[in-house]
């Protein structure tokens, strides 16, 4: 399984061709088609949705490699347990 920080900087990874796209219309005055558009808005949504859901996913507490209960768990989200037992 991926670490959710890999996973979210790889999606990043798709704004490569977007930007290239951009830069050749800004500094060589290329034409852009509706195709080339449309094909940006969808990367970049994309994108945008693969990094909401990886900080949604960030949210959770994280626990240093021991095992903890649920109720430990959820009282430590909720703030009413000292981290250090």
């Amino acid at each position: 399984m991926v670490a959710d920080g890999e996973q979210a900087i790889s999606t990043l990874g798709f704004l490569s061709p977007v930007s290239a796209v951009v830069l050749g219309w800004g500094l060589l005055d290329q034409s852009l088609t509706f195709g080339q558009i449309l094909g940006a808005g969808i990367i970049l949504s994309s994108v945008w949705l693969g990094q909401k859901a990886a900080a949604a996913r960030n949210i959770a507490p994280k626990t240093t490699g021991a095992k903890m209960s649920t109720e430990k768990a959820s009282n430590l989200y909720a703030g009413r347990v000292n981290v250090i037992e």
